[in-house]
């Protein structure tokens, strides 16, 4: 596959396109807003029961400054992250995805929502009744 420039708007949409088909695998909802803070930014947020994660593609990201893709997660309340996802020494309910390469980063973001829509990301989850429902 050819690389994908975060510094074209095509291959932005593009990127956004490929996130929303892999969302609807797992039946997450998708919120795309093209035009966000920054008129050269996309914006996308994944939602599922449980967490949700954050992304923005836009021609700053990419370059010897840039910070190449990054997906920001979110649990919702009454859930954590395993430790292991979130990067911390504990479950917590933040973690970051990072990539330089799109296709790495799609990887990533697929496997993350797979194991939302399992419930295996989780180190806690609220019971029934509990929780869950901060969006």
């Amino acid at each position: 596959m050819p690389a994908l420039s975060q510094k074209r708007a095509a291959d932005r949409r593009l990127m956004a396109d490929e996130m929303a088909t892999i969302a609807a695998k797992f039946g997450a909802v998708v919120e795309r807003d093209e035009y966000r803070l920054d008129p050269d930014e996309l914006y996308l947020c994944l939602k599922l029961p449980g967490a949700s994660v954050s992304m923005g593609f836009k021609p700053a990201a990419e370059g010897s400054g840039g910070w190449g893709f990054l997906g920001h997660w979110v649990c919702d309340r009454g859930y954590l992250f395993d430790a292991s996802f979130a990067g911390h020494s504990r479950p917590h309910h933040k973690a970051t995805t990072s990539s330089e390469d799109f296709y790495v980063f799609a990887a990533t973001i697929q496997n993350g929502l797979r194991r939302v829509a399992k419930r295996s990301l989780f180190a806690a989850a609220p019971q029934e009744g509990e929780g869950g429902q901060g969006r």
